[in-house]
C-alpha cells in the first residue's frame, strides 16, 4: 500500500480522505509527509449538530406538537448520530405497539423519546475507555489532543465529583511548581519553600484519598 501511494503521479485538485476510529493502530509510516500527514479529530456532534440530526430523523416521522429538537438535544449529550437514530427508531415504535392494542393512532410524543433516552447509553463511551486504555502509554500523544480533550470531557460528565478533585489537584500541582521556581530564584526563604511545601504536598494527600473513594 505504502509503495503504491508513493507512485501515485501528482495530480491538481485530488485529495485523497481515510477515516478510522483506530488511529493507534495506523503505521505511522502513514503519516509521514506525503502521505497522511495531516490529521483532523472529528468528535461526536455538539449540541446543535444533534439538534439538526434529531430533525433529519424526525423529518418523516408523525412527531407530536410537544417535541422540541432543542430538548432532545440536550438529554443526549455524547451521543453520536447512529444512537440518535436508533433513538428515533425506538421512540416511533412505542405508539405503534399501542396502536396495535388498543386500535387508537397517536403521534410521537416528548415522553416516548424521553423513555428511550433514559434507557439508552452513548456508544462511544466504549470506545473511549478503549482509546484511553490504548493512548495511556504512547509516545505520540500530542498527535492525539483532540481526542484526549474527548477522553477528560467524557469522564468528567461521568463523574462530575472526581473531576472536581482532579482539577484541585492540578491547581496544587500548579502552586507547588510556581513555589519551586520561586525558590530556584530566591524570591522565597528556603523555609518559607519548605513550610508551604508541606502544606501543599498534606493537600494533595487529602485529595487523592477522597480520589480512591
Amino acid at each position: 500500500f505504502l509503495t503504491e501511494m508513493d507512485g501515485f503521479e501528482r495530480r491538481e485538485g485530488v485529495v485523497v480522505l481515510a477515516a478510522t476510529n483506530a488511529p493507534w493502530d495506523i503505521d505511522p509510516a502513514l503519516r509521514r509527509a506525503g502521505r497522511f500527514s495531516d490529521q483532523v479529530f472529528v468528535p461526536p456532534p455538539d449540541e446543535e449538530g444533534r439538534r439538526q440530526i434529531f430533525g433529519i430523523h424526525t423529518r418523516n416521522l408523525p412527531v407530536g406538537s410537544d417535541v422540541a429538537l432543542d430538548e432532545l438535544a440536550k438529554l443526549t449529550d455524547g451521543f453520536s448520530s447512529a444512537d440518535i437514530k436508533l433513538i428515533c427508531d425506538e421512540a416511533a415504535k412505542i405508539p405503534w405497539k399501542e396502536s396495535m392494542q388498543t386500535g387508537e393512532k397517536r403521534d410521537i410524543s416528548l415522553e416516548d423519546f424521553k423513555e428511550v433516552i433514559a434507557e439508552s447509553r452513548p456508544s462511544i463511551d466504549a470506545w473511549i475507555k478503549q482509546a484511553e486504555k490504548q493512548l495511556a502509554g504512547s509516545d505520540e500523544q500530542e498527535i492525539y489532543d483532540g481526542l484526549w480533550k474527548l477522553v477528560s470531557q467524557r469522564k468528567e460528565a461521568a463523574d462530575p465529583e472526581n473531576a472536581e478533585i482532579r482539577k484541585q489537584l492540578e491547581y496544587v500541582k500548579r502552586e507547588i511548581d510556581v513555589l519551586t521556581q520561586k525558590k530556584a530564584t530566591g524570591e522565597i526563604p528556603e523555609e518559607v519553600y519548605n513550610s508551604l511545601l508541606v502544606e501543599y504536598q498534606k493537600q494533595m494527600i487529602s485529595l487523592e484519598a477522597k480520589l480512591k473513594k
